[in-house]
C-alpha cells in the first residue's frame, strides 16, 4: 500500500518535471523565433582576408636548440 502510493507520487512528480522541461523549451523557441530576424543574402557577404600579410617576410624559422629530438636525446636513443 505505502509502495504503491510511493510509486504513484514519484511517478507524478516526475511527470510533472517533464512537462515543465517541455513548457520551458516550447518558450524559449518561441522567444527565439519572435527575436531572430529573417537573414537576406546581403548578410551573408563578409570580407576575405588576406592570403598574406605584410609582416610575413620579417618571420624567420627558428633556430634548434638541440641536435635532434629532445625527448630522444634525453633518453639517449640518438
Amino acid at each position: 500500500m505505502l509502495a504503491a502510493v510511493v510509486r504513484d507520487a514519484f511517478l507524478a512528480s516526475f511527470r510533472g518535471g517533464i512537462i515543465l522541461c517541455a513548457a520551458l523549451v516550447f518558450i524559449r523557441a518561441a522567444l527565439a523565433a519572435a527575436t531572430l530576424a529573417p537573414v537576406g543574402p546581403a548578410a551573408a557577404v563578409f570580407e576575405v582576408a588576406p592570403l598574406t600579410c605584410e609582416h610575413v617576410a620579417t618571420i624567420a624559422a627558428p633556430k634548434p636548440l638541440t641536435r635532434g629530438c629532445e625527448e630522444c636525446v634525453r633518453t639517449g636513443d640518438t
